[in-house]
């Protein structure tokens, strides 16, 4: 990499996934050797180029775009983004001008990269430099769709591009500053918590209860059980695409703009398609809607977009003008809501199709223009697809016809594609003849390719668990029958299926599976088999045998319910403590109880006591966990049980004053009228408002006189145009990384966005509310706190005490402090050792045994 290119920190910064990233990384988990998220562009130039040059000028893009540096670390339950320090991979360059057939050698070479999978830790894009002759080049430009979206491949040329013909002249750019992914995605996490997106996801709750039947291509089910399918591409060229676009200017839509008009013009093209494939009325489609309406999101790169279902109704008499004008006014609405749970909506009404219409822009290099193409990896999870690309070049449309192989047959694949050209031709000559009418006779019938392929031997339902998944199945994968060894995958189900059949199961009978027991339990006997386990599973359970002679340790994990951090923690304690953990309350997460501590640990205490009846007790909690053991032990104690060990992991003390601002709020509520829930809002507000200031005042003023002051001082002293300098090399650094290290600074404390699992995350605002709204009372016991060394972060939470606050409620505190860096680094190594280490020496004070 070029001296003085590599971004300013060294830190790895992390950030959470936003709502379609985490749907793109649940399908990349269910199919990781998959290359249907691979999005690829080839750019051609048509002069000479130096191979090092354009590396450096990669490289330097690569650093100023915090995505391209984008890795996604699995850890647990939990999934983020890490933003490197440099970039993960060096753009390569391949001679291929001694070859007999260059262009064809490069097409080759581009197609066999394009369907290399990508390792998300490692990196996610691949590039190189193709020579074809001296003044014949190609720049092959691949990235996961965690990362990126069309528009990003474009501002990545254009700034690739800028510093090549800078580097070229012998003035390098520094780095300038780009908009970061990671504010786009701290700005999606403060939307999601807005009153309007409480009203959007009820919008989208009404659309999922709407969806339409599953598609029957040519009057037949099908399953897939590849990935593989066929793209038809036609450019309808200049002429053809004006006449489109006066098509689309003629029908009434409103006050609307001219690229909305002809996302109506081919969304409802497409939509005739499929009502000429299927004869049937109700059809829905997913389709794309980019996140760049701001200035700041048009130059950020990354994947700001959504996933939006649209769903219609084709009349008999339906034109295509008609038709677009239904494609308005089911667009309108969804525009307003699309930010706030659009793509899990998608998701959820498990649609099949997609469509998108996207704006290329045209590219430049030296005055002379760059031809860039789509290399398609020939793979996707969607029966049928449709991709308009208007092309700024020759204002032209570009269209990308996708047909599964596993759908269509050959024949079929003809009538789909002449299907579309004479909808297109009837738009232009004849626009009120109705769909009906333009329908082709369909092929005759005949087996689709992969579908006569050996199937298992059918096995019906034995069980009742068995028959109510296997109804399941059949509705959301359109086949019938399904047996119960049947391979759900092998079926034709894709990431969008799973995630629709793990929300229905879990609506129509309660129980909640990971997508995780689904990638390892593929068919219905091994999943009715891992829920009747379920049905009767403990709430606790052992995680370390040790010495049944000794009393045992219970750890209760925090609010996400992570069981592995409390097995790391066991790990670390001698190998002779009995260890056991709790298991998350199989709580219905539609009907929770009142989010209240002492009826939580209820649940703790009961399990407690069925694997010990008597004390004395040995208990630590983590995190909200440490809440959760506290009122634990001050329910034993009320029984007269002795609690001889009482740890709490990194978790501040509740205020006890905060008692007169709940009971304030409590006087106030009656008069008003106000609600028990509205009352809980208002004092958890008052609270969390006192918490901060109480920072503020005792601590957080003076960090910030210290940290801040000197350095004013010392600026304040400096020669004038020594002050300049300094500026403008702080406003150097803060454009590569200010968000970046904000970020990094943000996620040391749990967030419940990094949850994958949407029940967990509900589970965790349960117990989070549970917490900040308790009001303990004193303990007239010992207890052994253990903290890391930079505090718990969490504004809400957070103490400026040593201490935690504990020491006001507490008889006798020890107080230990642990090198972490921050809250969850603490239950991983090096410090979850030290950490067990000092427990270990706790339990040790008193080696009682079990009566």
């Amino acid at each position: 990499m070029q001296a003085g290119t590599a971004v300013t920190s060294d830190t790895i910064a992390e950030f959470n996934l936003t709502d379609l990233q985490r749907l793109y990384w649940i399908g990349h988990q269910l199919r990781p050797s998959a290359t249907h998220f691979n999005n690829a562009f080839s750019f051609t130039f048509h002069t000479s180029l130096c191979p090092d040059l354009f590396a450096q000028a990669f490289d330097v893009t690569v650093c100023e775009y915090d995505a391209l540096r984008t890795v996604f670390i699995k850890t647990d339950e939990r999934v983020q983004q890490q933003i490197l320090p440099e970039p993960p991979a060096q753009l390569r360059f391949v001679d291929l001008s001694q070859e007999p057939d260059p262009i064809a050698a490069a097409k080759q070479w581009q197609g066999a990269e394009v369907k290399r999978p990508f390792t998300p830790e490692h990196r996610l894009y691949n590039t190189a430099l193709l020579k074809l002759t001296e003044s014949h080049f190609v720049w092959f430009l691949n990235q996961h769709h965690l990362i990126t979206d069309a528009s990003s491949f474009f501002l990545i040329a254009s700034a690739v591009l800028a510093h090549y013909e800078a580097l070229q002249l012998g003035t390098p750019q520094p780095l300038a500053k780009k908009p970061t992914f990671a504010r786009y995605a701290a700005s999606l996490q403060r939307q999601q918590q807005s009153s309007r997106a409480a009203a959007s996801r009820a919008f989208w709750q009404e659309m999922v209860a709407e969806k339409p039947e599953p598609l029957t291509f040519y009057g037949r089910s099908h399953h897939k059980i590849t990935q593989n399918s066929s793209r038809w591409t036609q450019n309808l060229g200049s002429e053809t695409t004006a006449q489109l676009i006066a098509a689309a200017e003629a029908v009434d839509l409103g006050s609307v703009t001219t690229e909305f008009r002809q996302f109506c013009l081919t969304a409802a093209l497409f939509f005739g398609l499929l009502h000429q494939l299927t004869r049937q009325t109700k059809l829905g489609l997913v389709t794309t809607v980019h996140n760049r309406a701001t200035q700041v999101n048009r130059q950020t790169v990354g994947v700001l977009m959504e996933l939006c279902p649209v769903v219609v109704t084709i009349d008999q008499k339906e034109t295509i003008p008609t038709l677009m004008q239904k494609v308005a006014e089911v667009m309108k609405p969804l525009l307003l809501h699309y930010r706030y749970g659009a793509s899990q909506t998608a998701v959820d009404m498990a649609l099949e199709t997609m469509f998108t219409f996207v704006q290329r822009p045209s590219l430049t290099f030296n005055g002379q223009p760059v031809t860039h193409e789509i290399v398609h990896h020939n793979s996707s999870s969607e029966s049928v697809a449709l991709h308009v690309h208007h092309l700024e070049d020759d204002n032209s449309y570009q269209l990308y016809l996708d047909l599964h192989e596993d759908v269509f047959s050959e024949a079929q694949m003809t009538h789909a594609q002449r299907s579309l050209q004479a909808l297109i031709s009837a738009a232009l000559s004849n626009p009120q003849q109705t769909i009906s009418q333009l329908a082709l006779p369909w092929p005759e019938e005949e087996e689709v390719g992969l579908s006569t392929a050996v199937q298992p031997q059918f096995v019906p339902p034995s069980t009742l668990t068995e028959g109510v998944l296997q109804h399941i199945w059949q509705e959301l994968l359109a086949r019938s029958p399904i047996g119960v060894e049947d391979d759900f995958f092998a079926l034709g189900g894709g990431s969008w299926q799973a995630m629709a059949f793990l929300s229905r199961l879990e609506a129509e009978t309660g129980h909640y599976l990971p997508l995780s027991t689904l990638i390892s339990h593929r068919t219905i006997a091994q999943l009715a088999q891992q829920i009747d386990k379920a049905a009767h599973a403990e709430a606790v359970f052992q995680i370390q045998t040790g010495d049944p002679a000794l009393t045992p340790l219970f750890l209760v994990p925090g609010a996400a319910g992570n069981t592995l951090a409390m097995q790391r923690l066991a790990q670390n304690l001698s190998p002779q403590q009995p260890v056991y953990t709790f298991e998350m309350p199989s709580l219905d997460v539609d009907n929770l109880p009142a989010a209240n501590v002492p009826e939580l640990a209820q649940y703790y205490l009961q399990a407690i006591q069925s694997v010990q009846s008597e004390g004395p007790y040995h208990l630590a909690g983590y995190s909200a966990g440490g809440i959760l053991a506290y009122e634990v032990a001050q329910q034993l104690q009320q029984q007269g049980q002795a609690v001889d060990t009482l740890a709490i992991i990194d978790m501040p003390a509740p205020n006890p004053a905060w008692a007169y601002w709940w009971q304030l709020c409590h006087f106030l509520a009656k008069p008003m009228h106000v609600s028990a829930d509205r009352e809980e809002a208002i004092y958890l507000f008052g609270r969390d408002c006192w918490s901060r200031a109480t920072f503020f005042s005792v601590l957080g003023l003076r960090m910030w006189l210290k940290r801040y002051g000197r350095r004013a001082l010392r600026f304040w002293q400096m020669p004038r145009q020594q002050k300049w300098e300094r500026l403008q090399n702080k406003l150097n650094r803060r454009a590569a990384n200010h968000e970046s290290a904000t970020a990094n600074a943000i996620l040391q404390d749990m967030d419940p966005s990094s949850l994958t699992e949407p029940r967990a995350r509900t589970l965790f605002y349960l117990y989070d509310r549970a917490v900040r709204a308790y009001l303990p009372k004193p303990y007239a016991g010992s207890v052994l706190l253990l903290r890391c060394l930079l505090g718990y972060g969490r504004k809400e939470i957070r103490s400026p005490y040593p201490d935690y606050g504990w020491g006001k409620l507490v008889h006798q505190l020890e107080t230990q402090v642990i090198q972490a860096n921050g809250h969850l680094a603490l239950m991983q190594m090096p410090a979850v050792h030290q950490v067990g280490q000092i427990l270990q020496k706790s339990l040790q004070k008193e080696r009682i045994t079990c009566p």
